[in-house]
């Protein structure tokens, strides 16, 4: 008989600040020792620190990469970006090459950091593993997000070629082409916000979807829908936010141009637009980081019994963004390994886990029925990217 019951267990973060400072610190100082050539070891060392101290029900995950594994991928990595840095301000033509290169080998790489960062990764001593194809790839991080942005650059093109035409024309009063035009692009925006939500939710689903844990399959079902109102709301505050620093410029502009003939004055108007705008983008994205991932959690299972929710609260994510860019300021740097255990505290111990099939039972079933070694795989390109996870 199915249990029906959902009992949730919530993930712990046992690492802080303090003790990852150490490991920060020497990592640091290394990669500058080697002219950056340590820093594969450093990433290793790192995610070896967070995975071990990232536990459900005390059970922990393991990163088992090396440094060498990472190395060749980093300086393939490293020579490209060089190239780039170098061509951009002597050869124009080796430079586009460089960075068509960079376009176009995103989703490889993509593909590849996925397969090579969930063989690596174990929990409970069974190994995660990718099988997302590379067509998938290039169809859900290239060719979808490129006809997205060119549609999107049309919506705001287009009022440039068509409004002088309209606004010439005598037999057309300017305030109904003006009502017209305001109809198309609110109705255009509508639609591009819908595109995009569709295309948020294929990435997601890409990766999810291709991901496995032992011989279990995760499984997504996200909703298109749910998706596009987390994105016009999270849109709309954006909108609200231009208008009223638009409104605030336009008050008190007088007054700042007086104030700042004082070169004393200047520097510290500059910085309050600078924290202001800073402050108002990370409210806009807490919101849509942490209602995208409750979603995420909700509609993702594993093996198609255990399910996942997420407890993450827009404010608690923005007060931590907040105060992590205050304390790295403060810190001038030396906050970090502390701003880094917070926001990994904030994200695992709002990560809960169904265990009402019983957890243990099914993990030990796990590990008999699948290898911990898994396939290697040898050096690798292995990149960070954000799903709303």
């Amino acid at each position: 008989m199915e249990n029906t019951d959902t009992k949730f267990e919530t993930m712990k973060f046992e690492g802080s600040g303090g003790e990852y400072f150490s490991i920060w610190i020497i990592n640091i100082l290394l990669s500058m020792l080697t002219l950056g050539i340590y820093l594969p070891w450093a990433k290793v060392r790192n995610r070896r620190y967070f995975y071990a101290n990232t536990t459900l029900m005390g059970r922990n995950f393991e990163y088992h990469a090396t440094g060498k594994q990472l190395l060749l991928g980093y300086l393939i990595a490293m020579v490209l970006f060089v190239a780039y840095v170098v061509f951009s301000k002597t050869m124009p033509i080796a430079y586009f090459i460089i960075l068509g290169i960079f376009i176009f080998g995103y989703p490889w790489v993509i593909n590849r950091s996925a397969k090579f960062s969930r063989k690596m990764t174990s929990f409970s001593n069974v190994r995660f593993d990718f099988d997302g194809s590379l067509g998938g790839a290039y169809a859900n991080f290239l060719l979808l997000p490129t006809l997205f942005f060119i549609g999107a650059a049309g919506v705001f093109i287009f009022p440039y070629f068509v409004m002088p035409t309209l606004l010439e024309n005598d037999g057309v009063p300017k305030t109904a082409t003006g009502t017209l035009f305001f109809i198309l692009f609110i109705g255009l925006s509508i639609f591009g916000t819908n595109i995009y939500a569709a295309i948020k939710k294929r990435k997601s689903a890409y990766i999810i979807d291709g991901t496995s844990y032992g011989n279990a399959r995760f499984k997504t079902e996200l909703d298109t829908k749910t998706i596009f109102y987390i994105t016009l709301k999270a849109a709309l505050m954006g909108v609200a936010i231009v208008v009223v620093t638009s409104i605030a410029v336009a008050v008190f502009t007088p007054k700042i141009a007086v104030a700042i003939t004082n070169p004393d004055y200047k520097v510290v108007v500059g910085l309050v637009y600078y924290l202001v705008v800073l402050f108002l983008i990370a409210v806009v994205s807490s919101y849509f980081k942490a209602r995208y991932r409750k979603h995420l959690f909700a509609n993702t299972k594993l093996d198609e019994k255990i399910s996942f929710a997420s407890t993450l609260k827009a404010r608690s994510l923005l007060w931590i963004s907040v105060s992590n860019f205050l304390l790295r300021v403060f810190t001038f740097g030396l906050g970090s390994a502390w701003a880094k255990t917070r926001m990994t505290k904030l994200y695992v111990e709002n990560t809960q886990v169904d265990v009402s099939y019983g957890l243990d039972e099914y993990l030990n079933k796990q590990q008999k029925s699948v290898s911990a070694l898994g396939d290697q795989i040898g050096d690798a390109f292995e990149v960070d990217f954000d799903i709303g996870i």
